[in-house]
């Protein structure tokens, strides 16, 4: 029965482990909206030309979007390749010493709070599967999930929602080149973007975690306009340097 209640729960993780990317997507879509909407207040905080917004918002979308891309692929592989690495000492250590590894089996359920005359029934019922073995190992010592995410969909989640989602707020300069309207207001209806995918992207959040919409929203409206507001400020302090130059 115990090893069945197990089985069960492997599946509910792996499960799991299939969304396990959203976080991806999140932090993609986050980021390229901040680092992009940054770049634009910067520029119009310094008075210059809102062309220069798309000139700097296309290379931050393809350079930053790019090493994020990179940086998630490279660290979800060292992670998979620690667990690989954790699940294979694992292996030669019960394959060597296999009465050894079940008294450390029997003490994690009791550090637990198993009672003694129930943990021998569950280690000896685990040792008889030893993907079993290993994952309740992963999972009880050393809290590790017992699958990964894949690097290459990581990397290329988090460049996609990065440049979906940082391209948002230079969709209003972009139209600049067509209507010539006044910077002003272009830079509004930029900030409208943007405000407008922060609030999307905390929305969506809140669905897939089951948090509050509101708050997840309001949460990563907050951030965003913080780093915004920190952007435009050293824009305008620095304009009397860039006008200069």
């Amino acid at each position: 029965m115990f090893r069945r209640m197990e089985k069960t729960s492997d599946k509910k993780i792996d499960g799991l482990s299939k969304v396990s990317y959203i976080k991806d997507y999140v932090y993609g879509a986050v980021d390229g909206t901040i680092t992009t909407f940054a770049i634009i207040s910067g520029v119009m905080g310094a008075n210059l030309s809102p062309k220069i917004v798309i000139i700097l918002g296309i290379a931050n979308l393809v350079a930053d979007g790019f090493s994020m891309a990179v940086s998630n692929f490279l660290g979800t592989r060292a992670q998979q390749e620690l667990l690989d690495n954790i699940r294979r000492q694992e292996k030669i250590l019960i394959d060597n010493n296999p009465e050894q590894q079940k008294e450390e089996l029997k003490k994690l359920f009791i550090n637990k709070g198993f009672r003694l005359e129930t943990v021998e029934d569950i280690a000896n019922s685990i040792a008889h599967d030893k993907k079993l073995w290993l994952d309740t190992i992963l999972r009880e010592k050393y809290d590790m999930p017992l699958r990964g995410s894949n690097p290459l969909r990581a990397g290329f989640s988090t460049l996609m929602a990065f440049v979906v989602a940082g391209a948002i707020p230079i969709l209003p300069f972009l139209v600049l080149l067509v209507t010539q309207k006044e910077s002003n207001e272009i830079f509004v209806w930029s900030a409208a973007a943007a405000a407008f995918t922060f609030l999307i992207i905390g929305a969506l959040k809140s669905v897939i975690t089951g948090s509050l919409w509101l708050r997840s929203s309001l949460e990563t409206l907050f951030i965003g306009g913080i780093a915004a507001s920190l952007a435009y400020l050293i824009g305008s302090l620095l304009k009397d340097i860039a006008t200069s130059l």
